[in-house]
């Protein structure tokens, strides 16, 4: 006969196993907005700083504009590693509540 404190902790595990991985993904959702809006800052920056300077060259617009890019590409890229482990301690959360299979979800 098992110990129903110890049942009770380990639902209050998978629970947090599962609120975790919800966590993660809203996170891995949220990091390509926050990409795109950190390349939309970069470029307006490089613009801004283009038109003040009055000997403006194609290599100082060209630096501000792969720096900006950058974000582009970084966020987006942890955004899925981030929310395919969010969804991973999903199911491994919800496979310990009773049982589900992957395909319930």
């Amino acid at each position: 006969m098992s110990n129903p404190y110890e049942a009770r902790e380990r639902g209050t595990d998978k629970n947090r196993l599962f609120f975790f991985g919800i966590v993660l993904l809203l996170i891995g959702v949220a990091l390509p907005i926050l990409g795109m809006a950190g390349t939309i800052g970069g470029m307006m920056h490089s613009f801004g700083e283009l038109a003040e300077t009055e000997n403006a060259s194609a290599d100082s617009l060209a630096s501000g504009i792969s720096r900006s890019l950058a974000a582009t590409l970084v966020a987006p890229i942890i955004g899925v590693v981030t929310a395919v482990v969010g969804v991973v301690l999903m199911v491994v959360a919800r496979r310990g509540r009773g049982g589900q299979q992957l395909e319930d979800l």
